[in-house]
């Protein structure tokens, strides 16, 4: 993989009017400082680590300040990206791996702004950064003329997440003109108890009201098509979480029929489970039950027990909080949304997305091919340039300060920018990072997937790749005698192993590991 045919472009943008109580990323909790169109809920009487965005609680002088100091983060934080962009140009070339177009610049197929919540930055500062990207004179990147994936020749998908309830139609109308032509809106529930159960900031209502302001502004009809003065490359999509504390089965059905009729309708959905992570008010409030009798089903599994152990209230955490479903419930919350979302005509290309025909996220796919590459700038934004993945700081001063580093380190002619500098999380540099761990990131994220991995190419083209591809095929026994992964010849004669939709995709970890175990022996 060369570039030629255009990389991706990940930017973070951490803000977010507070803390989730299930979230543990990178993200820079502000209340109200944004400016956001409506104050949210209280949250007295939780743990969320957030400004207070009560209005009523706060003088003018304190929110004033708060505003301030927010504008001020923020163009400390734009200075920065705008300032990475300009590492990139002066950096990109034959150093990176990629082949580089007219005057050095990169080809683009995708951009992607996320977070946090970045329709909450200010539209001035999101105008600023992509228009630095694409600067026709002082750019890092460029937008090729044609572009195979979208068949659209005026422009590539250029994605934002949003949350209901932080925009205006006005500031949708900046964001479409400023070239933004894909919107992520991040639901995650119809249901406003539950939003309120998860710490989430807005509620049904803001989400339809947040839905006829793009319906209006990009002119979509409820096909997800343009009509008069409709902007026909538009499309958005809906992000969803099953698993969640109070979800039943009945709640879960109505919340997919509610996704697929929206008007307009979404064009993509992602669905992700609950994961309960250390660190998050929800690690503090719910257990994990490792020794509960209900795991004995679970062992007589072996290497395909459940991805997700059962969860139960910690011994502290009296917050009247209703209980998590249980692993059954969760396993068939994602086979009815499997079975559910393709019969109305969805695409499930990967674990956690669906999408209409032609309407994959272009980035995602990025993500997933073999040796792709993109770039990614912001705290904690992570960029894999010929196989060298990069994560940058997770704390804004961290993050200011490393870019001032890199920028030293360039201007002095001591080296590459570090996201040029082969590290992997472990701190190994290229020359330890083997193909044996390159082959497991490829593994990894196409099995993952409903293409799935081409064995043929690992016999061919992986190093040692005969005895890899015997071990891969060791690791799946068990999953190919369960019908959990099948083997099918393609039209070219190429051996591909998938998993099954919807089991295999559900018991994916426990396969891939299986799968590691067999491909540790050869090492």
């Amino acid at each position: 993989y060369d570039g030629t045919n255009g990389v991706g472009l990940y930017v973070h943008i951490p803000y977010c009017r507070r803390r989730c109580r299930y979230c543990d990323f990178a993200i820079v909790p502000i209340g109200g400082a944004a400016g956001a169109p409506k104050a949210f809920p209280s949250t007295e009487g939780t743990d969320d680590d957030a400004l207070s965005s009560d209005s009523s609680r706060d003088s003018g002088s304190s929110n004033a300040r708060a505003v301030d100091g927010f504008h001020k983060m923020d163009d400390a934080y734009r200075s920065a990206l705008l300032r990475e962009l300009g590492l990139i140009r002066r950096t990109s070339g034959s150093s990176s791996g990629i082949t580089a177009g007219e005057n050095g610049r990169i080809p683009l197929r995708s951009i992607y702004f996320g977070g946090g919540t970045p329709s909450l930055a200010p539209s001035s500062t999101l105008r600023s950064i992509l228009s630095a990207i694409v600067d026709p004179e002082n750019g890092s990147f460029y937008i090729p003329d044609h572009n195979s994936d979208t068949g659209d020749s005026s422009g590539i998908e250029i994605t934002i997440e949003m949350d209901p309830g932080t925009f205006t139609e006005a500031k949708l109308m900046e964001l479409r003109d400023a070239g933004f032509n894909r919107i992520s809106l991040g639901v995650q529930s119809f249901d406003d108890d539950v939003l309120s159960s998860i710490g989430r900031a807005h509620r049904r209502a803001d989400v339809f009201a947040s839905i006829d302001m793009i319906h209006r502004v990009f002119g979509v009809d409820s096909n997800g098509r343009g009509d008069g003065e409709a902007h026909n490359s538009f499309s958005y999509s809906v992000d969803l979480i099953s698993g969640l504390p109070g979800l039943s089965l009945a709640k879960w059905a109505e919340t997919l029929e509610t996704a697929v009729n929206l008007h307009p309708k979404p064009d993509h959905l992602s669905l992700y489970d609950l994961q309960v992570e250390e660190g998050t008010v929800f690690g503090k409030w719910y257990g994990i039950n490792e020794d509960d009798d209900d795991n004995a089903d679970d062992e007589k599994r072996g290497a395909l027990a459940r991805t997700r152990s059962v969860p139960s209230l910690s011994i502290d955490s009296a917050k009247n909080m209703p209980s998590l479903p249980s692993p059954d419930e969760c396993a068939y919350m994602y086979r009815y949304a499997s079975g559910y979302l393709r019969s109305k005509g969805f695409e499930h290309y990967e674990i956690s997305s669906y999408a209409r025909a032609g309407k994959r996220s272009i980035h995602n796919q990025i993500y997933w091919e073999i040796g792709s590459t993109w770039y990614a700038i912001g705290l904690c934004a992570t960029s894999s340039i010929s196989g060298n993945r990069f994560a940058r700081p997770r704390t804004m001063a961290d993050y200011i300060d490393w870019v001032g580093q890199q920028e030293e380190i360039v201007d002095a002619g001591r080296g590459s920018p570090s996201w040029l500098v082969a590290i992997d999380n472990n701190g190994r540099d290229d020359d330890e990072r083997d193909d044996s761990d390159l082959f497991k990131d490829v593994l990894l994220t196409k099995l993952r997937t409903n293409e799935g991995l081409d064995v043929t190419w690992v016999r061919r083209d992986v190093v040692d790749g005969e005895a890899k591809a015997e071990a891969l095929l060791r690791g799946t026994e068990l999953a190919l005698d369960m019908d959990l992964a099948k083997r099918d010849i393609s039209d070219d004669g190429h051996d591909f192993l998938r998993l099954q939709d919807p089991d295999g995709f559900l018991f994916s970890n426990s396969i891939i590991s299986q799968i590691f175990v067999e491909l540790d022996k050869l090492e």
